[in-house]
């Protein structure tokens, strides 16, 4: 018999629990005493005063759809206690006697009840909006890549084919055999380049410039010796991370190198830019 009562008394207090807070009931410690007042809430703020002795703990509910902010001194604004549309809180009764009330915009009802015994708790709806900028603070260690150690397991990524033009690079080649190509007449990034000759052995060079220096002395930004069988040969480079280049994209060919320009017009060159 005592474990049949103890089940029951369990399933009772399960129940009455599991109640939504309402002035005609009593949950969570709270015990209403007296009849709800109403008040309607704009954007002006709005005031109540409340029946009974001042002091003590009021339920507050929002039956709306919009936020209301509430304060136990004359006058509410913004920066008030929030009670967002649907929510329900408990709040100290004024001393005043005077609930004041206000809203962003638009107008809602707020139920006010007069009560004892209330726990510290809010009773939010199913969503909440939350508005602005909310703080945020980092807790032990954040892991923004594969695997369980930081930063030692590295993102895995698979090129796929993709016939979108910003997929590809700008091709740039010679029509003829000539002494230097400006891939590019402004600042830009060289992704691959080739170069074939003739007989004539030399060295490719690479500018920072719109045009090929001057023959005589240069400080190229790139310098690669290009061998020829006696019939022809050829240079061939490419680059996953892409060269900078600030000015311009100028391949040349020199017969001498790699700090000397002896230009020649022996060389056809084909390359990739951005």
């Amino acid at each position: 018999m005592k474990h049949i009562l103890g089940l029951l008394g369990a399933l009772l207090g399960a129940f009455l629990l599991a109640q939504p807070v309402h002035a005609q009931g009593t949950a969570f410690g709270f015990t209403p005493s007296g009849n709800s007042q109403s008040i309607s809430v704009t954007d002006t703020s709005s005031s109540i005063t409340l029946s009974g002795t001042p002091g003590g703990t009021v339920l507050v509910t929002n039956t709306g759809s919009v936020t209301a902010y509430i304060s136990n001194t004359a006058t509410a604004t913004t920066s008030s206690t929030p009670v967002p549309g649907g929510a329900a809180i408990f709040f100290n009764f004024p001393p005043s006697s005077t609930l004041a009330a206000v809203t962003a915009s638009s107008t809602t009802t707020l139920l006010v009840s007069k009560g004892v015994g209330a726990s510290a708790i809010a009773f939010l709806p199913a969503a909440v909006t939350i508005a602005g900028t909310v703080a945020v603070t980092q807790s032990g260690t954040w892991t923004v890549q594969p695997g369980n150690t930081a930063n030692t397991t590295p993102w895995l990524v698979t090129p796929t084919p993709d016939a979108a033009a910003g997929t590809a690079t700008t091709r740039a080649s010679s029509t003829a055999a000539a002494s230097n190509l400006v891939l590019k007449a402004s600042a830009g990034n060289l992704y691959d380049l080739t170069v074939t000759i003739g007989a004539t052995a030399g060295y490719l060079m690479l500018f920072d410039a719109t045009s090929l220096p001057s023959n005589g002395a240069v400080t190229p930004i790139l310098c690669a010796p290009v061998s020829s069988n006696g019939t022809n040969g050829f240079w061939s480079g490419a680059w996953p991370t892409p060269m900078r280049f600030g000015t311009g994209i100028t391949a040349g060919f020199s017969t001498t190198g790699c700090f000397s320009l002896t230009a020649s017009a022996t060389g056809n060159f084909f390359g990739g830019y951005k």
